[in-house]
């Protein structure tokens, strides 16, 4: 009772993270010997936030190893926190909170999904502004841009009774197309390497300017001079691939 000093602790307390350290195995089915706890568990990476890495990730290890003796996951990625474009954490009280639906519907999703990738690495926070919401977007916009000009060149080509050769982007002879192949390949094997050690952030910014720098302010550039000279050897099977690929 309020006022009353005959205060006696309720025995059947546990820590607030308890259920969550059982996550990895109890959702799968645990205690009983389940198909999908035999199949996901252990899994491979964790991904969570650096300030509940106490609270909940060494919990889940402990909690794993007691109740399967196999460590839940032998790899821990760490994402860091969301704030505004100063560096402030976000917060109403400060105002400086951006809506994720409402920079959607002003920016577009894809804008915003890239905006929260590049220039991220992890365990560091990532400041976001209009700025950088506006960047992703004309980003989004350049690569439609490109797209959509490579799709009518495609079907000018049709109209006319020319097909897309689709082998010359494997033997490239004019110097634009093998510099071009040569930085794509070299664009797809950083990424690659980049994607393996969870440098996303880095990966999308090799992405954004080898689309943007090379391939549109460059190499589109010149092959629109090449459509227009049908004498020419066609650059199609080059933009379609390097789109693809990139």
């Amino acid at each position: 009772h309020c006022g009353s000093n005959q205060i006696a602790q309720d025995p059947d307390v546990l820590d607030t993270w308890f259920s969550s350290a059982l996550w990895t195995h109890s959702t799968l089915g645990w205690p009983s010997d389940t198909d999908d706890l035999r199949y996901f568990y252990p899994t491979s990476v964790m991904e969570t936030g650096y300030d509940i890495l106490f609270f909940w990730v060494a919990r889940m290890i402990m909690m794993g190893l007691e109740d399967t003796s196999q460590i839940p996951f032998h790899t821990v990625y760490l994402h860091g926190l969301l704030r505004d474009e100063n560096g402030e954490k976000m917060s109403k009280l400060r105002g400086n909170v951006i809506n994720p639906t409402e920079a959607i519907s002003k920016y577009g999703v894809d804008a915003l999904r890239f905006a929260l990738t590049i220039g991220s690495s992890p365990g560091n926070d990532i400041n976001l502004g209009e700025g950088r919401l506006k960047a992703s977007r004309n980003f989004a916009n350049k690569l439609w841009n490109a797209t959509r000009f490579i799709l009518q060149s495609m079907d000018t080509e049709a109209k006319k009774g020319r097909t897309l050769p689709t082998t010359e982007a494997e033997n490239p002879q004019k110097t634009e197309d093998r510099w071009i192949c040569s930085r794509l390949n070299r664009l797809v094997s950083n990424v690659s390497k980049l994607m393996e050690d969870f440098q996303f952030g880095e990966a999308a910014q090799q992405i954004y300017d080898f689309i943007w720098s090379e391939f549109c302010d460059w190499y589109i550039e010149i092959a629109k001079i090449r459509l227009r000279h049908q004498s020419t050897s066609s650059p199609l099977s080059f933009l379609v691939n390097t789109l693809e690929t990139s």
